[in-house]
């Protein structure tokens, strides 16, 4: 648990360099919380905590609806930002507010 505490306050003050095409998972937290991705363009989602998580869409159903997961501490996985795609998502089971994908 301090070990997340730890890597989500290191992410909250990291340089905009990270404001890429990658978001970062540490437990419910997903940094940066809002990411501007082109339509057609690849978003990588990495797993910096110390348990698996699995990224689901809000709403987790319906058109455009997505998940990603498990994703294994460490571990990356990527999906491909279209036009249609539910761009609010949250860490299955967390408590935080959704982060937002931004279409160019």
């Amino acid at each position: 648990m301090r070990q997340a505490l730890v890597m989500t306050l290191a992410l909250l003050t990291a340089p905009a360099a990270f404001a890429g095409k990658q978001v970062d998972v540490v437990g419910p937290t997903i940094f940066p919380p809002e990411i501007s991705v082109a339509a057609g363009a690849t978003l990588t989602i990495h797993n910096r905590g110390d348990e698996a998580v699995t990224i689901v869409s809000e709403p987790a159903t319906g058109t455009g609806a997505w998940s990603v997961g498990p994703i294994a501490p460490g571990q990356s996985k990527e999906i491909v930002v279209t036009p249609d795609l539910v761009r609010k998502y949250v860490v299955q089971g967390g408590w935080t507010k959704p982060a937002v994908i931004r279409l160019k």
